[in-house]
């Protein structure tokens, strides 16, 4: 028996109560869907290029890491931290809650995600009562060594008119595996703007974020991962009201490891509109992943749809593979989707050298300005966040 499933089975005989009973039972019922369930393999089409069962089988234990050397974040906003997926700040956490209905409603049969909820022993709540507005930084520090998990879960419900900015800042110290799920529920009219952040030196990030949208709302995201270990990021939108626009946007730099990116945006109702930009730069060793998916169903007409894939690579050793697609079962659409795999433009870093920088200034200038283009669109702290650790990221090429 793999030290996973010894976790597993813990939790699956209640070794590891949480003592909130509502919570318990839901993580039992995770507990009896995983077992109908295996983590995919690298056979298995959307993870060709990461290997989620392999990585997961090398868990060794829980994350129990000292997390006390992370510097505070100087950022705007009511600050939440989690410590391997503990809440810090009780008012956030679930175990302090009432039954929330929302809770583990979208997730569906996601098989890591399923485990991630089996497994979760805290999570954060965050809730923007109607018509209010709010701005929320979430510290999500993860630390242990070599095959620890840690897990950690999100639940954001924004009501009716409300609006949310959130930042959420993922840090991790050791080579710990991180599996992250967090659920975004959008009410009629509400506003919400989410910024991800992936800083982890060494260990691995397994990230799910799904949204569900109201009519008449908007939603703007932007991740930007320039981590050093390995990542695999999945976001799902899910546009359930008309008139409901979404926005994603993300920018990814693999000098080592991979990043791989799976998003898949389902326009289940007319009307709605969504648009996708996200640019990858690998170099070294680096790998990168972007799959992609538009979805329109049946009979939701006047959607408007765009979905596109840049990247650069650099260098004979570094690899991005790309798969946008539309899925589409309505006639009247507008729906777009590109992909491009390139290099540095020689002419434009030839026309720098002319003015006096050096080749390598030049490159890394040209680079800063590709990526450039996705964080300016999102504006604010969290955007200047991710330029910075791009910047610094590039230093290093």
């Amino acid at each position: 028996m793999s030290e996973l499933q010894k976790i597993f089975k813990q939790t699956a005989l209640g070794e590891r109560p949480t003592g909130v009973e509502w919570f318990d039972a839901v993580r039992h019922q995770a507990v009896l869907r995983w077992g109908e369930m295996e983590l995919p393999d690298t056979k298995t089409e959307e993870y060709r290029r990461f290997d989620l069962k392999g990585v997961m089988s090398g868990v060794t234990c829980r994350a129990e890491g000292d997390c006390s050397q992370f510097e505070p974040l100087d950022m705007e906003g009511e600050q939440v931290r989690t410590v391997n997926g503990r809440v810090v700040d009780t008012e956030y956490s679930i175990l302090s809650k009432t039954q929330i209905s929302e809770f583990d409603s979208l997730t569906g049969n996601v098989a890591s995600a399923v485990l991630n909820m089996a497994l979760a022993e805290d999570a954060v709540v965050v809730c923007v009562a109607r018509g209010e507005s709010r701005k929320v930084v979430l510290d999500s520090r993860f630390a242990g060594e070599k095959g620890a998990l840690a897990v950690s879960r999100v639940l954001v419900v924004v009501e009716e008119g409300a609006s949310l900015e959130l930042s959420d800042v993922c840090r991790t110290e050791g080579e710990v595996i991180a599996l992250r799920c967090r659920e975004i529920i959008v009410g009629r009219g509400a506003n919400v703007k989410i910024a991800d952040i992936v800083e982890n030196p060494e260990g691995t990030v397994i990230d799910h974020r799904y949204t569900s949208q109201a009519e008449d709302s908007t939603t703007r995201a932007l991740f930007g991962d320039v981590s050093h270990g390995a990542s695999r990021t999945n976001i799902v939108t899910l546009l359930n009201g008309a008139h409901a626009e979404a926005v994603c946007d993300g920018v990814y730099v693999a000098t080592h490891g991979t990043r791989d990116v799976c998003l898949d945006v389902q326009h289940l109702i007319g009307e709605c509109q969504s648009s996708e930009l996200i640019k990858g730069i690998a170099s070294e060793r680096g790998r990168g992943s972007f799959a992609g998916r538009i979805y329109v169903a049946q009979d939701s007409q006047k959607t408007d749809a765009s979905l596109l894939n840049r990247n650069i690579v650099l260098g004979t050793e570094a690899k991005i593979y790309t798969k946008p697609t539309l899925e589409i079962y309505a006639d009247d659409v507008k729906c777009s989707h590109g992909a491009t795999v390139g290099q540095l433009d020689p002419e434009a870093v030839y026309y720098m050298r002319q003015r006096g920088l050096s080749k390598q200034a030049a490159e890394r200038l040209q680079l800063l300005g590709f990526a450039a283009e996705v964080v300016e669109r999102f504006g604010g702290q969290a955007a200047e966040r991710i330029a910075a650790a791009v910047e610094q990221k590039l230093q290093t090429l």
